[in-house]
């Protein structure tokens, strides 16, 4: 009788299964393991992880910082990738139309004939509020319906003294029923 041992990748977090004999999953077959012993990351530069010096550094002279789009980083001429307004004068960080939110970057209000920014789901403050209004009253006014016209959910009315009360009548009106409100 054999007995099949199933083990998982070999790197850091992966959990999907090894390749017999390699130790790695399918994914991380053709990779590098950092050259650290003990260490399970995957390589990024020179047989290193990030976490052993395995990304690059500024070639700024006593600076320690991760260079970014280059030699350097940010603060000695790496490529910083954020795209800023194009009007003149503008250093602000463009949003939408190569523009930022006060030269009309940005999106507007999903409203027709409304100008402001869109804040939360495509619509500005002001309509945001409004459409959550009109969801609650919604919302409201079914639970009204089911409450009142549910022929599944028996309720004894004389346990609340309300009986002999048509409580249809009374359509969307709000009424105090011991401690809820209908």
């Amino acid at each position: 009788m054999t007995m099949s041992l199933t083990t998982t990748c070999l790197f850091n977090q992966c959990t999907q299964p090894a390749i017999p004999n390699i130790g790695k999953c399918n994914f991380h077959k053709h990779r590098n393991k950092c050259s650290i012993q003990d260490c399970n990351n995957q390589v990024v530069v020179q047989n290193l992880c990030v976490r052993h010096g395995g990304k690059r550094l500024c070639q700024a002279e006593g600076c320690h910082q991760h260079a970014r789009g280059g030699k350097w980083c940010l603060r000695h001429g790496g490529i910083a990738h954020k795209r800023y307004c194009s009007e003149t004068g503008c250093g602000k960080q463009a949003h939408a139309n190569k523009k930022c939110i006060a030269h009309g970057g940005g999106r507007r209000c999903l409203v027709s004939g409304c100008s402001l920014l869109s804040r939360v789901g495509g619509y500005c403050q002001h309509h945001t509020i409004d459409c959550e209004a009109e969801n609650t009253d919604a919302i409201d006014q079914w639970i009204l319906d089911l409450v009142l016209d549910s022929t599944s959910c028996s309720i004894d009315w004389e346990s609340f003294g309300l009986d002999g009360l048509d409580l249809k009548s009374h359509g969307g009106d709000a009424m105090i029923i011991s401690p809820f409100i209908l």
